[in-house]
């Protein structure tokens, strides 16, 4: 039986478990890798606190997601199809680990924070 979503623990489980299918996806593995050149020993850390934050209601989060993408996007273009497949990947870590509340808050805010930079990149009205 699946659990929620209720420990750093399981953030960070369910956070590897993404940057594992983002790098393995033929759409934004190059992305993150070749072009982004991801770290993620330094990276994941700071994903953990992000999500963390968000739900979990932690503190230690400092940072501005917006800028990284920023810096993506001037490099190649982001585009409808590579939030929706990194949507996608998301939501499917999430539903193959976990199952309650915070799961479900999880995906949303994932929805959310996608519709907010397609927004800011202006891909979408």
């Amino acid at each position: 039986m699946k659990t929620d979503i209720t420990t750093n623990e399981h953030i960070e489980e369910m956070v590897k478990s993404f940057y594992q299918k983002i790098f393995a996806d033929d759409l934004l593995g190059p992305i993150f890798k070749d072009i982004a050149k991801l770290d993620l020993e330094q990276h994941l850390p700071v994903m953990y606190k992000f999500w963390g934050m968000l739900l979990l209601g932690q503190k230690d989060y400092k940072g501005d997601p917006f800028e990284p993408h920023r810096v993506l996007n001037s490099k190649v273009p982001l585009d409808q199809e590579m939030f929706d497949r990194w949507l996608s990947l998301f939501s499917q870590t999430v539903d193959d680990m976990y199952e309650g509340p915070t799961a479900e808050r999880a995906k949303m805010m994932a929805e959310s924070i996608a519709d907010g930079f397609l927004m800011r990149f202006g891909i979408i009205s």
